[in-house]
């Protein structure tokens, strides 16, 4: 298993937490690792709950180990208490990893359920992160038609790790993206991947440091559903906007077959903030029915565009 500490964190080393007395732990014979099973989302959330409580208590930061699994979040057309408060806050520092022993190890997250509308006020988002110092790895989320997570104003420390985002979706003439930074946050993301999701996949208004991370086959809003270009990124930006007041550096990143309806399919930044650290490459990011490609980055207040300084990826 990977460690992932920066000059960015402000924290040290956490303490490792599993609370046996409450929750079930499952004993890895091929390690000395122990991890919690779960088998629904009400566990996860109970589990999370329950280690944010204790770890209050104690005094500390708790890093939960989950053992691989396949749940399922499901809504319905009705309002329900359940539904709404179904939503997993983090809202105290804490370390949500899975333990992969193989590489085929997953611990997916999948939404269910209607086609969203506008009338299902309450259907949101999965995760919210509401506290400095959380840290998600190794967990993929896919089918939210709201987003899947979002990171809460001012909040700052926050990484993700080894995730995936794959086949969610954001609403129609909606702020928001498949993971949404706001304003005075600070996010590092590691080694992940945004895979076919539409309606951007990632959007910043924050600080934030993206590395390692591939974006393949995501989509824009259409630009006549949402033409709020800054706001809601209609029609451009299908991987990524960094939006006004955000800076975004990138490095090491692949973004392959992204599109939007109007320019900038890879990658949108309101102004020179979004910078190019080295390393990215761009394949086939494209504008919708023409053959032009876009493998970078278009900066708004300029109305300009820089290639990637990795060039064409190779595969």
């Amino acid at each position: 298993m990977k460690n992932y500490y920066s000059p960015l964190s402000l924290f040290g080393r956490a303490p490792f937490l599993l609370i046996a007395a409450i929750l079930p732990v499952v004993s890895d014979t091929a390690s000395s690792c122990e991890c919690i099973q779960i088998n629904s989302w009400h566990a996860l959330k109970a589990t999370v709950d329950a280690a944010i409580s204790v770890a209050r208590v104690a005094g500390t930061r708790p890093q939960v180990l989950f053992c691989p699994f396949h749940i399922e979040k499901v809504h319905t057309a009705e309002y329900s208490d359940e539904q709404w408060e179904s939503l997993l806050e983090l809202d105290a520092p804490i370390h949500l990893q899975c333990y992969k022993d193989n590489a085929e190890d997953e611990c997916v997250v999948k939404m269910e359920g209607p086609q969203y509308t506008r009338k299902m006020w309450w259907y949101r988002h999965a995760i919210s992160v509401e506290s400095n110092d959380v840290w998600l790895q190794g967990f993929t989320m896919t089918g939210g038609q709201n987003g899947a997570l979002t990171i809460a104003s001012g909040n700052s420390g926050v990484k993700l790790i080894d995730m995936i985002f794959r086949g969610n979706s954001c609403p129609e003439e909606r702020a928001g993206s498949i993971v949404y930074a706001e304003e005075k946050t600070s996010t590092e993301i590691f080694d992940s991947q945004f895979i076919n999701n539409i309606g951007t996949a990632l959007q910043n208004w924050g600080n934030m440091v993206v590395v390692k991370s591939q974006f393949i086959d995501n989509k824009a809003t259409e630009f006549w559903m949402s033409p709020d270009v800054d706001m809601e990124g209609g029609g451009v930006g299908g991987a990524i906007i960094n939006s006004e007041g955000g800076m975004m550096f990138l490095s090491k990143c692949k973004f392959v077959g992204n599109e939007a309806d109007t320019t900038a399919p890879a990658v949108w930044s309101y102004d020179g903030s979004g910078i190019d650290g080295g390393g990215n490459c761009g394949m086939n990011n494209h504008v919708t029915g023409t053959s032009t490609r876009y493998d970078g980055i278009h900066y708004r207040s300029t109305n300009t565009f820089r290639g990637f300084g990795g060039g064409t990826c190779l595969s």
